[in-house]
């Protein structure tokens, strides 16, 4: 009988971590520069925005908001598939105040990761697309 709770025990353990893994959000720095030499962009080009539609979120203080802004922006081009995308990794570029934000598609999907470019300070979509860094 104390086997079976154990192993309730764990099982519930297992899912609880699971969970915080996949909300969690994080920041963690990068550099842009590094970023487009991957990209084959440069940081010009990105600063100035490279996107067709102009989107301002207003200031992105925070990785929740970098993460949140990102999460409404994949929705709205990708479609409700972006709940299979987690957990996303949020990254900030502390000398052009840019938040990264990338999600992590299925290894079945070919796709590629997507991941968008946000600036701080008013929060516009500078750039975007899928496959990895």
């Amino acid at each position: 009988m104390k086997k079976k709770y154990v192993i309730i025990f764990s099982a519930i353990t297992i899912i609880i971590l699971f969970i915080i893994l996949m909300t969690s959000t994080r920041s963690k720095s990068f550099s842009l520069e590094e970023y487009c030499s991957e990209k084959n962009c440069t940081v010009e080009e990105v600063l100035n925005g490279i996107v067709e539609e102009e989107i301002f979120f207003g200031n992105i203080n925070t990785a929740e908001d970098a993460r949140k802004a990102a999460e409404y922006i994949w929705n709205k081009w990708y479609g409700p598939v972006i709940i299979f995308n987690k957990p996303y990794h949020v990254y900030y570029d502390e000398l052009n105040q840019v938040w990264l934000v990338q999600g992590t598609y299925p290894i079945l999907l070919i796709e590629g990761d997507p991941y968008i470019v946000i600036r701080k300070t008013d929060g516009k979509v500078l750039f975007y697309g899928k496959g990895k860094l």
